[in-house]
């Protein structure tokens, strides 16, 4: 099931993952009005930190990520971090 955010504010999804399974997600932006984003022209970079701002990991739009139009993101990469909480 696709996890919907709104751009239009700040929001989180609380995502869980287990050490050692395949996780997939697929994003889909929509508007206040829950209307589909556009996303033509857009390009997207993803940063995993640890609460303190250490960064983990970066993300690409091509390489770990592909945007299917007009709102949809799917990760496609192995996210490869220590257990914990990130943001």
């Amino acid at each position: 099931m696709p996890t919907t955010i709104d751009t239009i504010r700040r929001a989180e999804a609380n995502i869980k993952a287990y050490q050692g399974d395949t996780f997939a997600p697929t994003l889909t932006f929509t508007d206040a009005a829950e209307d589909p984003l556009d996303f033509t022209g857009v390009t997207f970079k993803m940063q995993i930190r640890k609460k303190d701002g250490t960064l983990m990991q970066t993300l690409l739009q091509g390489s770990d990520m592909v945007v299917t139009l007009p709102n949809t993101l799917t990760f496609n990469s192995i996210i490869n971090v220590e257990k914990g909480c990130y943001e």
